[in-house]
């Protein structure tokens, strides 16, 4: 089962309040506004992936998908359990003692001593 917020922001602080159409942007054009509305929605499940979001028309320009690759959205397999908070400190230790750095970040320890 996953958590919903049980208010929206807008019921939360009794009133609306949209930054992006609040002031005037200058230089941005309006494909730009909607880029940046969308990358900056409160809902986290309303902002676009990585791909989308180099898909948009204001990045037209720049947007090459043969040069821009693509990785399968991580599977968490707890994600959607339920465990107790003690289950919970037992999986998150697990992770940890599991967790295995990248390669470089071991070598650029070592280069800096």
């Amino acid at each position: 089962m996953q958590s919903k917020p049980k208010k929206d922001f807008n019921e939360l602080f009794g009133f609306k309040y949209d930054p992006l159409t609040e002031t005037i942007i200058s230089g941005v054009s309006p494909e730009g506004i909607d880029l940046l509305d969308r990358l900056l929605s409160f809902d986290p499940r309303q902002r676009p992936t990585a791909e989308e979001a180099l898909s948009h028309p204001f990045l037209e320009l720049y947007h090459d998908p043969m040069e821009e690759p693509t990785i399968e959205p991580m599977i968490d397999e707890h994600q959607d359990a339920e465990y107790t908070k003690e289950q919970w400190k037992s999986i998150v230790w697990q992770m940890v003692e599991e967790f295995l750095p990248p390669s470089w970040v071991n070598q650029d320890l070592i280069d800096d001593s």
